[in-house]
């Protein structure tokens, strides 16, 4: 009766039963379950007698488990998950949403380990695979995610999902070729898939055919027309083209086809706000905050717009509108504590960023921003956290096979890097102003050239990491297992008064930036220090309390690690002839 839907018919029938037998334990679970949805209090109390009477039954402590999760008591949760693992380790639906749990607070290998334990026990189910392959890939292990897929493959070849994860993951690969032929495939299978068009218009964008990826962009959206991240690469893609006829069109086309336009609505004003549109998008959160009153994300973009416009008291009475709304929303908290150190209420700020780094205990973000914090009150911890001489440092990298000289391969790796740099205009999301970044994973390519840079950077890294000092609780020592993946690889054409605006970088844990063109007027002579790069301001424009406390003169060849959460950016380049890096992100293993 539960799987058909008539939890109040199964409900009463079970209270019959308890009636006669009050320890009936099967009754009482199922109550349990029956009401888990419109009396979670009472639901709760059934679980506990359900498991008084059968304290050792595997699968009631599973269903606890799960009812516990949905209701936000991860921790107890965690416990009756694992009580019910001891008493069956091969209780597989258990063990699945145990390990959807850790994903959700972001503990993936512990989850990796439990679905690979769960796969010598006996799951060889799709479900398990997949799991495996998307949490692989958020700690960076594509290749272990590439062997789950073909593992899963191998006993489900026709299974939708993992076909898919497939061609995702031979794109991470940098083999767009081959993922294109499966998308192709499977599209003909399933034509009417939104996400089969979507991931070819991506693959398309990579391998900079921009009229097929515009074309397989819109085709998603015309299957589902509220699919916002098909929505996001096509107006990227416009926005880096120059096409801007076209750009933030295909949010009022799909607005017209869907019965709750809210949320595109608001990834236009996103877009909005990002492409410096203020006005337009104010505008635009005006008339949709007539008809959803005190809706969390209206207000958010509502701060935004009014942050961007130095009105910080107005930003905030929005901040905390939404927060009344999610008081535990790491985005609303960190926002919230920016204003706060605008205007120069840093302990305030603090408890926000204390709050929110509860929830994120590795967010680059928060971390930077509690620096700020401390510098601005004279807190000694700033001098901790940002140990310059100690923590950004040259990389020495070796000389790759082949190659007379260090220069001489990065010559190569120029001119290979510099024919990638085809776009228009600026990236719309990210620091870079006056210039280009490219798309995608560098790191993946199979090119021989970036496998030997990656090669020699990897040693040069791991070198760097083993002369860390031992630190439990600095937020750079305490990860150094010693052991790292990259987490993001890209490049960076600056072209005349191109620069980086002050950012961190939040998918990272140590960042690397490596100078492969860099023009003469960037010189240690130059007084204006024109293309430096510069550790210390914030992007917060605080003026006469902003501090640079490291400059670095590029040079060509050059290699720079730095922790991720460092605010960093660059003086303008005030030269003819570009400067080109190629930077990348690490994560611990």
């Amino acid at each position: 009766m539960l799987q058909q839907n008539a939890e109040a018919e199964a409900v009463k029938l079970c209270q019959a039963i308890l009636k006669q037998d009050a320890s009936h334990a099967e009754a009482l679970q199922l109550c349990a379950l029956g009401l888990k949805h419109a009396s979670p209090a009472k639901a709760d109390v059934y679980f506990r007698k359900s498991l008084q009477c059968s304290p050792n039954n595997s699968y009631f402590l599973g269903n606890y488990a799960n009812f516990l999760a949905g209701t936000n008591r991860d921790d107890l949760a965690e416990s009756m998950y694992k009580k019910a693992l001891s008493f069956e380790p091969r209780n597989h639906d258990t063990a699945f949403n145990y390990a959807v749990l850790l994903g959700s607070q972001h503990r993936y290998k512990h989850a990796i380990l439990l679905l690979s334990k769960q796969l010598t026990l006996g799951a060889e189910q799709a479900r398990f695979y997949s799991l495996l392959i998307t949490y692989s890939e958020k700690v960076y292990q594509y290749e272990d995610a590439l062997a789950y897929c073909m593992a899963g493959l191998r006993i489900d070849s026709s299974n939708y999902q993992l076909r898919l994860q497939h061609a995702q993951l031979l794109r991470e690969l940098s083999e767009p070729k081959e993922a294109l032929a499966l998308l192709k495939n499977l599209r003909e299978q399933f034509p009417k898939s939104a996400e089969i068009h979507y991931l070819i218009g991506c693959i398309y964008f990579d391998l900079q055919q921009y009229h097929e990826a515009e074309t397989a962009l819109n085709g998603a959206i015309s299957l589902a027309p509220d699919f916002l991240d098909a929505h996001k690469a096509l107006n990227k893609l416009l926005w880096e083209n120059g096409d801007e006829r076209k750009f933030l069109v295909s949010f009022a086309q799909a607005r017209a086809q869907v019965s709750n336009p809210l949320r595109l609505w608001l990834a236009e004003v996103e877009h909005l706000i990002s492409s410096k549109h203020l006005a337009a998008a104010e505008q635009i959160l005006s008339d949709l905050e007539k008809s959803n009153q005190q809706q969390p994300d209206i207000l958010y973009f509502q701060s935004l717009v009014s942050t961007a416009q130095g009105a910080y008291e107005q930003a905030l009475a929005k901040l905390k509108l939404a927060r009344k709304k999610r008081p535990s929303h790491t985005r609303y908290l960190i926002d919230e504590a920016a204003i706060y150190i605008r205007m120069e209420q840093y302990k305030r700020a603090l408890s926000l960023l204390d709050l929110a780094q509860k929830a994120a205990p590795d967010n680059q973000e928060i971390i930077a921003y509690q620096a700020l914090c401390w510098r601005l009150l004279g807190n000694e911890q700033y001098d901790w956290l940002y140990n310059t001489e100690q923590f950004v440092r040259p990389l020495q990298l070796e000389t790759p096979a082949g190659y007379a000289t260090l220069t001489d391969f990065m010559d190569e790796l120029k001119l290979l890097i510099s024919g990638l740099h085809n776009a228009k205009n600026q990236p719309i999301d990210q620091s870079v102003r006056n210039g280009t970044q490219t798309v995608g994973r560098l790191f993946s390519s199979q090119h021989p050239v970036i496998t030997q840079y990656q090669n020699a950077l990897r040693n040069a890294i791991q070198c760097y990491l083993d002369r860390l000092p031992q630190d439990k609780r600095h937020p750079l020592l305490r990860r150094n297992t010693g052991k790292f993946n990259f987490s993001g690889s890209w490049s960076v054409q600056l072209l005349r008064d191109g620069y980086h605006s002050n950012h961190i970088h939040p998918a990272g844990w140590l960042s690397v930036c490596t100078y492969l063109e860099v023009p003469p007027a960037i010189c240690r002579e130059d007084p204006a220090k024109s293309g430096w790069l510069k550790f210390g301001e914030s992007c917060l424009a605080l003026g006469d309390k902003e501090s640079i406390i490291k400059t670095v003169c590029p040079e060509q060849g050059m290699s720079i690690i730095f922790p991720s959460y460092y605010w960093h950016g660059t003086n303008p380049l005030c030269a003819d002839k570009p400067r080109i890096t190629l930077p990348c992100d690490i994560a611990p293993i």
